[in-house]
């Protein structure tokens, strides 16, 4: 007999069986005559059996009851799921377990912790970090969902969701080292992601560096940390205290190329000064080789190594810390450079050979709208394109508001003795002694001042002097809050700004001089004041094209508006780019030279830089390694009883009192 479905069949079920034992009770069976040969031996035992009626009627009380409680009990386990409305009881749910590997560019740095590690054997924190994560893997229930993501600046999946512990180990085996820096917001999101509606759902990751919400705040996702690397030493200083989560491990044995700069040789910009900054991480002064080599088509280390068309070798000493060291006369006439340092001791080993290489590209000379307003100066002119790329127009002051209306934007405007209203966001070089429309400019008018250069290190002011320059008047412009001076006359004492520069909200020249009233149109100078002063107002007074963020996306400008463009990554096949309003969409993970290139072999070259983030003596802090679900391990319930076993564990021992009255009753 099936259990009862609803109350009044439960009802209807107790109702019968308890009549049911209630007529068994009621029928008494009748007594068997048995004669015996003398009555009287018999009497006293009849007494006896007499005097104990009413507890004999009990002990069939006692009986009828029992029997109750066992049709009671069976009942009750029959109809047990009628006044239980909640489900059953379950055996927890196995974890969805997101393994997160580190591959980002500290992971390659050489001082991973193997049993096999020995003095000529350096494995990278990567190979550490797979060998704890199959470690983790093979704790984890056999039926347990697992999926095997990568993260760096970008996230890839590696193995999808899944209980087949092969793929996901050779998932693990697979994972490289990138030359991107970590990105943990991108990692969170993307972990919330692939996480969103699964049951028990929780991050395991492997790094060197701290679980994600150490860096995007409170989270609702459940991380656990598998930490690789050197020991972590917790009493170290901590760089930021307000999060202690990184503790800067101690000398390094590293040397990297932290940053490059070009300087063009004054008057000839096929010509010029790196300037390399390099770090050492290691507690003493290192000599090292400083290699620079330069070509038309390397992107990357090998490409250099192979095709550079120029290569130099520099012998430097790297001090602990920060240096810079120059490599001067330097022929650019390779638009991509690339530099690579290295210790020279005998036994040196880098153990962060990722951040050894440097690369730059040497932007192209394009040529400059120049529109001079004012008075016609031939010497102005001559200097104005002795610089190679100026296109020069020139036009009365008189007719400069027509002008403007109707011609495109020029790329610098030089204002010579005029007084115009240049539209706010326009670059202008203004030359005059006159009292310009700007009050605030004016100034006091000098008799044969000597200038001196203030500020040599500003663009403008490359590889000029005024040692040989005789100037006849000059006009004092004063230098308003935020203004760079770049020259100023000696007059008793004082030092009177006469050339300065304003950088914000747009770039401008002021000069207080009447070039008829001067030789400097007849020196050096002027020619490479003019080269410099259009370059810098241009925007183009560094050489080097700003680089691009390894592992962030790029929009790369381009020179025209080609469909045809195409993406030449370092060290993978060309493929075609993605293009929207005039930029190249993209994105990389690979260090070295990245190029554009169009129909027609117009060509765009961008160098990447490496993160500053990815420094390889900062660890962070152990957080708490990974646990088993609860359902893998023993439960501390596992001993309950369901309920309808309940109800029939007390009719058995129902059953067994009623066992034992009916021996009792049949002993008497």
């Amino acid at each position: 007999m099936g259990a009862p479905t609803d109350i009044g069949s439960w009802l209807s079920l107790a109702a019968l069986v308890a009549a049911a034992l209630g007529l068994l009770y009621l029928l008494r069976p009748r007594r068997r005559r048995v004669e015996v040969p003398f009555g009287g031996l018999w009497r006293q035992v009849l007494a006896q059996s007499q005097a104990r009626t009413f507890g004999r009627r009990w002990q069939r009380l006692w009986s009828f009851l029992l029997f109750l409680a066992v049709a009671g009990a069976v009942l009750g386990a029959l109809g047990e799921p009628l006044w239980r409305p909640e489900p059953p009881p379950q055996r927890p749910m196995r974890w969805s377990t997101l393994l997160a590997v580190d591959v980002s560019a500290s992971m390659a740095t050489l001082d991973g912790r193997l049993p096999t590690t020995t003095a000529a054997t350096w494995h990278d924190r990567l190979a550490e970090a797979r060998r704890e994560a199959l470690r983790f893997l093979d704790t984890l229930p056999a039926d347990e969902a697992v999926a095997v993501l990568a993260a760096s600046g970008h996230t890839a999946v590696l193995a999808g969701w899944g209980s087949d512990r092969d793929v996901q180990r050779k998932a693990i085996a697979a994972a490289t080292a990138t030359d991107a820096g970590l990105d943990l917001r991108r990692l969170h999101l993307d972990a919330e992601a692939m996480l969103r509606g699964r049951p028990g759902a929780r991050v395991v990751w492997v790094s060197d560096t701290g679980p994600p919400q150490s860096e995007v705040g409170p989270t609702s996702l459940a991380v656990q940390w598998l930490a690789v690397g050197p020991a972590r030493d917790l009493t170290a200083t901590v760089r930021d205290p307000q999060a202690a989560t990184s503790v800067d491990t101690g000398p390094l044995d590293d040397l990297e190329v932290r940053d490059l700069r070009l300087r063009p040789v004054p008057g000839d910009r096929d010509v010029g000064t790196l300037t390399v900054q390099v770090l050492n991480r290691s507690d003493r002064a290192l000599p090292a080789r400083l290699a620079v080599r330069s070509s038309n088509e390397a992107q990357h280390a090998a490409g250099f190594h192979r095709d550079a068309t120029l290569r130099l070798l520099r012998p430097i000493v790297a001090p602990p810390g920060e240096s810079r060291h120059e490599v001067a006369d330097l022929d650019l006439a390779e638009p991509q450079f690339a530099v690579h340092i290295e210790g020279a001791e005998p036994a040196w080993r880098d153990r962060a050979p990722w951040n050894d290489w440097a690369f730059a590209a040497v932007s192209d000379l394009r040529q400059l709208q120049v529109l001079v307003v004012g008075d016609s100066n031939q010497f102005l002119r001559g200097a104005l394109l002795a610089s190679g790329r100026a296109e020069v127009t020139e036009i009365a002051a008189e007719a400069f508001a027509a002008h403007i209306a109707r011609a495109p934007r020029p790329d610098v405007v030089l204002v010579h003795q005029a007084a115009v209203a240049v539209p706010a966001q326009w670059p202008v070089w203004t030359i005059s002694v006159a009292a310009p429309s700007d009050p605030t400019r004016t100034g006091a008018l000098l008799q044969a001042p000597d200038l001196l250069v203030r500020a040599g290190g500003h663009p403008t002011m490359r590889g000029v002097s005024f040692q040989d320059t005789n100037f006849d008047t000059a006009r004092t412009v004063p230098a308003l809050p935020g203004q760079v001076v770049l020259a100023a006359a000696a007059v008793a004492g004082r030092h009177l700004p006469v050339l300065v520069a304003t950088e914000a909200p747009v770039r401008q020249l002021w000069w207080g001089l009447d070039l008829l009233e001067t030789d400097l149109v007849a020196r050096i100078s002027m020619p490479i004041l003019a080269a410099n002063a259009l370059a810098w107002l241009a925007g183009d007074a560094e050489p080097l094209v700003p680089a691009l963020p390894l592992g962030r996306p790029w929009a790369v400008e381009l020179p025209n508006r080609r469909a045809d463009w195409r993406y030449r990554e370092p060290g993978v096949a060309e493929r075609p780019a993605r293009i929207a309003a005039g930029q190249a969409l993209a994105s990389s993970e690979r260090h070295g030279i990245h190029v554009w290139v169009d129909g027609q072999g117009v060509r765009v070259a961008r160098a990447s830089d490496l993160p500053r983030s990815e420094d390889p003596r900062i660890a962070a802090a152990p957080g708490p390694r990974p646990v088993q679900h609860p359902a893998a391990t023993a439960s501390e319930h596992a001993f309950d009883l369901p309920r309808w076993a309940a109800w029939l564990l007390a009719a058995l021992v129902a059953l067994t009192a009623e066992w034992l009255l009916y021996l009792r009753r049949r002993t008497l």
